[in-house]
């Protein structure tokens, strides 16, 4: 049988209570989540609304029950959703990346048959950060930690610097063979395991098997678990205090008015707009040439 995994102090100055917010924590560096949502489709609006006042960098998620066909408008303002299908009944991972984040979807690490996606995310001056989201399903095949295994010893070829958050569904609060599974991974990665507590409970039971996975040295690190009240799972999140990662340059379009030629403008709007132009009494057509007009005129 297996043990507890062990879970080695990190560098946090929060209190207990402010491991179960986001106070004063989003305003530094990277913060990455994990939501088990139980089907995306009609939580949309419930994400928009959370990310909109807690605007997380990489808002994971796993058993979005989505299938490839889905014609429901999943888009959320100011963030990307990079998606993982399975179908309508279960499974499935995605995330939605804030459109700042510079990122790339690395599809040529994932393996058609683990519910694992994985995200680069560029960092200045140093090796890039991957991302791997995941789903194990409480009845996956039995060889679903040695074919994890060689994805990650695939992904660590790329990068040593990677994370790994998602529902595995291992209870760590007890000793039970997925456990132990889970603890060999954490040996032979020197991993360690961030969330302490329940993150599931039911009626019947209470466990932890959201969990996220960082490098046994980094530190200066937060982490906890929040209750959205989305699904009977917890919200579990990392935050890398110190951790930057590249952002796409903001691009702003304007016209520059600095050589205004007042008289020529005049001049050049009267010709545009002459006594006829207000003959007729359509008021959409009148509108839609004053407005192209209007702009042709300041270009």
């Amino acid at each position: 049988g297996g043990v507890d995994v062990h879970i080695p102090p990190v560098t946090s100055n929060l209190t207990e209570a402010q491991c179960n917010t986001f106070e004063g924590i989003l305003s530094r560096g990277l913060t990455i989540s994990h939501l088990n949502v139980r089907s995306l489709r009609n939580k949309v609006d419930q994400i928009s609304l959370y990310l909109s006042s807690n605007p997380i960098d990489i808002f994971s998620m796993s058993e979005t029950w989505l299938g490839e066909n889905v014609s429901l408008n999943l888009a959320i303002h100011g963030y990307f959703l990079e998606r993982k299908d399975r179908n309508y009944q279960g499974g499935g991972v995605g995330c939605y990346i804030k459109s700042a984040v510079s990122y790339v979807r690395r599809k040529d690490l994932e393996l058609s048959d683990l519910e694992v996606m994985w995200i680069e995310i560029k960092a200045p001056n140093s090796k890039p950060w991957l991302v791997g989201i995941v789903y194990r399903s409480p009845n996956s095949s039995a060889d679903f930690f040695s074919k994890f295994e060689r994805n990650i010893e695939h992904v660590i070829g790329i990068s040593n610097n990677f994370i790994l958050i998602g529902d595995f569904n291992c209870n760590v609060l007890t000793a039970n063979p997925l456990h132990a599974k889970l603890q060999s991974l954490c040996s032979i990665f020197n991993l360690q395991q961030l969330i302490q507590g329940p993150t599931r409970v039911t009626v019947n039971s209470s466990s932890c098997i959201d969990l996220v996975f960082v490098p046994k040295q980094q530190s200066d690190l937060n982490s906890g678990k929040i209750s959205m009240g989305l699904s009977d799972h917890s919200l579990v999140y990392v935050n890398f205090k110190k951790m930057r990662v590249l952002c796409k340059p903001s691009v702003c379009r304007f016209r520059s008015f600095r050589k205004f030629n007042a008289l020529e403008f005049v001049k050049e709007g009267e010709a545009l707009f002459g006594s006829n132009f207000y003959e007729t009494c359509e008021v959409n057509y009148l509108w839609n040439f004053l407005k192209e007009s209007f702009i042709k005129l300041c270009d």
